[in-house]
């Protein structure tokens, strides 16, 4: 009996230090949301998979953000802790601080293929400010 209660006890500590499920893809939309708020769209680039990247250049990239925080009058934002993933899709609060608008609160829905070291965003226009809908922007 005590070696089944150690090998739980390493399981769980292995568990816990290879941090849990799904590890990879919440530090991937950690990162791209930190490359976001330092406005690295270089970095968010990076991230996107490779059939965004072949219909987006990183030029196209940044000035979709851009143009998306002059429109929504973004003075700034920051986000909470990203969600586990639900499917391929991993949720970010959001706060947003506008001239115009006041501060929002909303959640943005970060969709990402691939698994594990491999995840990468899935970019589309909802990503360019919270409640947006794919084709808007």
């Amino acid at each position: 009996m005590p070696l089944v209660v150690i090998a739980v006890l390493a399981f769980a500590v292995g568990f816990d230090l290879a941090g849990g499920p799904a590890r990879s893809e919440r530090r991937l939309v950690t990162r791209y949301m930190t490359a976001w708020r330092h406005g690295d769209f270089a970095a968010m680039y990076g991230l996107l998979d490779a059939r965004s990247q072949a219909g987006l250049s990183a030029a196209s990239l940044r000035n979709a953000y851009v143009a998306a925080a002059s429109t929504a009058t973004v003075i700034s934002f920051a986000n909470g802790r990203v969600s586990q993933p639900h499917g391929n899709v991993i949720s970010v609060p959001i706060l947003v601080r506008t001239r115009i608008f006041g501060t929002l609160r909303a959640t943005l829905e970060v969709t990402f293929t691939g698994s594990g070291s491999g995840a990468r965003v899935s970019y589309g226009t909802e990503l360019l400010f919270p409640g947006l809908r794919a084709g808007q922007g």
